[in-house]
């Protein structure tokens, strides 16, 4: 409100449902991120990412072509991330488009559960060797 950014800028929290289709940018700003679920869900629905370079975020985010990093804690660097995309509706376009497959190729329920199970074959397999 301070900035008369209201209505440009939502923040959600925590919601049950968010209407996703009426948004163009997600934003990731923490500032500690282990395993970024919010950096998925935008990928996943083809919002273009703007991310902390934090945690997960680094290795979710392919910066430029999925989305853009920027450094955490800084202001002045989300701040020209965010110019950066306003009004380059294009680029808004191919970062949610190429964040949409990559999300679709890597980090859907199917390929996460068959990654775990190939690490505990691994581990099998390695136990067996050993006996």
């Amino acid at each position: 409100e301070e900035n008369k950014l209201d209505k440009y800028v939502s923040i959600k929290g925590f919601a049950d449902k968010i209407d996703f289709g009426i948004y163009n940018i997600g934003l990731m700003t923490s500032k500690y991120e282990a395993f970024a679920r919010t950096t998925l869900d935008y990928m996943n629905h083809g919002l273009a990412v703007i991310a902390s370079k934090s945690g997960g975020n680094v290795e979710q985010v392919n910066d430029n072509i999925t989305g853009l990093l920027y450094d955490t804690c800084n202001a002045k660097s989300l701040a020209k991330t965010i110019i950066r995309l306003y009004d380059n509706q294009k680029l808004i376009g191919e970062l949610g488009k190429n964040g949409r497959k990559r999300f679709i190729s890597e980090f859907t329920q199917d390929i996460y559960q068959q990654k775990i199970l190939n690490v505990f074959q691994l581990i099998l397999n390695r136990r067996n060797k050993s006996l």
